[in-house]
């Protein structure tokens, strides 16, 4: 079960440790990763979809291949296939984005709550750290909402950027 977003955002401030005028400013930006993840976590998940986009787009080519059998005297009275191959193409490329990089952890919204965190903390201007205690895997922690151990995330993240 997921905390509510005011207590993630005393326990994000805490690791900031910010001195007290710049906390109301970095609230601020804590609420608007909070909401962003929030946001994130209601996207389509491609990454799920996967067979179902390879089941698709051997459906539509069935369908060209079956109506190119088909005789032009029939042909004539069916729709034409227009915009059939731009449907294969559009469901090749989500395809594509459900793909993740080799050695790149699955989980999604760990990974934004990685992202998130990271930039947060290169915002505050604090060196990035893949440490159990570090500031980074802890603020990662409170923004996936979860309490295991997330280094090889903060690890992909390092290598991907």
């Amino acid at each position: 079960m997921r905390a509510p977003d005011d207590e993630r955002l005393s326990k994000a401030l805490a690791v900031l440790e910010l001195l007290p005028a710049d906390r109301e400013r970095w609230a601020k930006n804590i609420k608007i990763a909070l909401t962003l993840l929030a946001n994130n976590d209601n996207e389509l998940e491609f990454e799920r979809d996967s067979a179902g986009l390879t089941r698709y787009i051997k459906a539509l080519r069935e369908l060209q291949v079956s109506h190119a059998a088909l005789g032009l005297s029939i042909q004539r009275f069916l729709p034409p296939l227009e915009g059939v191959s731009d449907t294969i193409s559009e469901a090749q490329i989500m395809q594509e984005m459900c793909r993740r990089s080799r050695g790149h952890p699955a989980n999604k919204r760990t990974r934004s709550a990685v992202d998130g965190a990271r930039i947060l903390l290169e915002m505050c201007g604090l060196e990035l750290t893949t440490e159990r205690n570090g500031k980074w895997h802890l603020l990662s922690q409170i923004f996936a909402d979860a309490n295991r151990d997330l280094r090889h995330h903060l690890t992909a993240s390092l290598a991907q950027k």
